[in-house]
């Protein structure tokens, strides 16, 4: 019988398999003189060996490691080509701030694609300063205590878009576990900020929408309970317990007082109303500033900071995270990394100095 012919040999010596070629595009950052190739996704990047190693150990490692002898059909323009499994988007963001110190400059506002591009491979390929930088901003405009927050009005150098919070949490997730202590935050604001409908659909912005996993929507429909549930026994407590005591001491319009105190009861914690606990007094104030008297405001204004307070204790819990001691210990480390940076580019620039 004549032998038959091997058909996983024929499909592995097809031609479609064999000569398929993929389609390679040059990227804006190529540089003539160049001495190796990274290629995305189709896209390579022509830069120096030397720059990429003094930023990144696993670049000095990658290239003091002895290389097997490369023939020229393994070349492109006589320069060896390192494939990467990385985003060509995300990488020619990391090689711009690298090598045209672009997205850092002082003042400047950090697109969140970009953020995510130098959090993520700044850490992969150990680039500290990307991946530090990236982190500060995070942290800064993620302070740890109510204290600090309530100084926070803007973005520290992150560009703000309608979508910010879904983006930052899809960026802290990725990054997991070193953005935990952003998470009692952002869930909160998304809680407050996007609908039911949102949360479980997403958001459109610009043609593409942007989705949750599911987890993080069951964290946050269950969170958005949980806050609303507390907002009762912390920041809007003095709304319960001048109920019993109908008002302040000095009250002289205690009816009044009392009825306006229970429609903000009703406003606050209506079916469809936003879980807002962690608003300061002016927030809330300026329909009851006109309604209730000067004594009530005083004694209400105070049990609202007090309960604020309790609810910010209490946040990350809503959401079954460690509490804000244990999530403020990845910050220590960051601030100590900074401090010995700083120490060593001080002493270095004074070594050149003398």
């Amino acid at each position: 019988m004549a032998e038959q012919p091997n058909s996983k040999r024929k499909r592995a010596e097809s031609p479609d398999r064999s000569t398929a070629v993929v389609k390679v595009a040059h990227s804006n950052i190529w540089y003539d003189d160049g001495n190796v190739i990274l290629q995305a996704q189709g896209t390579q990047f022509r830069v120096h060996k030397s720059i990429l190693a003094q930023n990144s150990s696993v670049f000095n490692d990658m290239f003091s490691f002895p290389q097997p002898p490369t023939t020229n059909a393994g070349l492109v323009e006589g320069c060896p080509v390192v494939h990467l499994s990385d985003s060509a988007e995300e990488l020619k963001y990391v090689l711009e701030t690298i090598l045209e110190h672009k997205h850092m400059a002082f003042g400047e506002k950090m697109p969140l694609p970009v953020l995510a591009a130098l959090l993520c491979l700044g850490k992969k390929y150990d680039i500290h300063k990307l991946h530090v930088d990236a982190r500060r901003r995070l942290f800064e405009s993620f302070p740890i205590t109510l204290k600090k927050s309530d100084t926070v009005t803007l973005w520290h150098g992150l560009e703000e878009t309608d979508d910010i919070y879904f983006q930052l949490l899809l960026i802290a997730r990725r990054a997991e576990p070193e953005l935990v202590s952003i998470l009692p935050r952002a869930l909160y604001e998304c809680c407050q900020q996007y609908s039911t409908y949102q949360i479980k659909n997403g958001i459109s912005i610009n043609g593409s929408v942007v989705r949750l996993s599911p987890e993080d929507q069951i964290t946050l429909l269950a969170g958005h309970r949980a806050i609303r549930e507390a907002l009762a026994d912390t920041t809007h407590d003095w709304l319960l317990k001048y109920q019993a005591v109908a008002h302040a001491q000095g009250c002289i319009t205690p009816g009044h007082c009392y009825t306006s105190r229970l429609e903000t009861f009703v406003s606050i914690f209506s079916f469809k109303s936003t879980p807002c606990g962690l608003e300061d007094w002016a927030h809330i104030s300026g329909e009851l500033m006109d309604e209730l008297c000067k004594y009530c405001t005083k004694t209400a204004r105070a049990e609202h900071a007090i309960g604020r307070n309790k609810l910010w204790d209490q946040l990350p819990g809503l959401f079954d995270l460690p509490a804000w001691d244990e999530l403020l210990k990845e910050r220590e480390e960051l601030y100590v990394l900074s401090y010995i940076t700083i120490e060593l580019l001080s002493g270095s620039s004074h070594i050149r100095r003398e």
